[in-house]
């Protein structure tokens, strides 16, 4: 199954979510539910399935270079987002949803599955490396 075939069937999975919530098929706790669902339970066990690899050089160096690479784009990022408020300059409550907004992405609900997709179990390691970053930052940046 090609990227683009997978990508589709994600996107139209989306639209179907979207139609059954428009005819309220489903209840908002539902989708409360689910998303608890998806978060705490399928997307860890995703990610420890995708940890089950042998150990080898070559995947602790690419480790290494993500979690690097991953540490300068949020640096990038952060940056991008103290000039965005420098130059627009909105009131402080927004100030922060905009700064979070700015440098972290939607990485559990599209993210992984979208890796998944494009490189298989191994773009999921990768991606959970590169997301110890995004999990780091969200309970420790001010």
């Amino acid at each position: 199954m090609t990227v683009l075939t997978q990508t589709m069937i994600l996107f139209i999975l989306i639209l179907i979510g979207f139609i059954i919530k428009k005819k309220n098929v489903i209840s908002d706790q539902m989708i409360k539910d689910l998303s608890g669902l998806i978060l705490n339970v399928t997307l860890p066990f995703m990610m420890i399935t995708a940890m089950n690899y042998s150990f080898s050089l070559e995947m602790l160096n690419n480790s290494v270079l993500t979690f690097i690479y991953g540490a300068i784009s949020y640096g990038i990022v952060i940056i991008i987002a103290i000039i965005f408020n420098k130059v627009f300059k909105p009131d402080e409550p927004q100030k922060g949803v905009y700064s979070f907004l700015i440098v972290f992405p939607n990485t559990g609900f599209m993210g992984f599955p979208i890796l998944k997709a494009m490189f298989g179990d191994i773009g999921i390691f990768y991606g959970a490396i590169y997301n110890l970053l995004f999990n780091l930052l969200t309970w420790t940046l001010e």
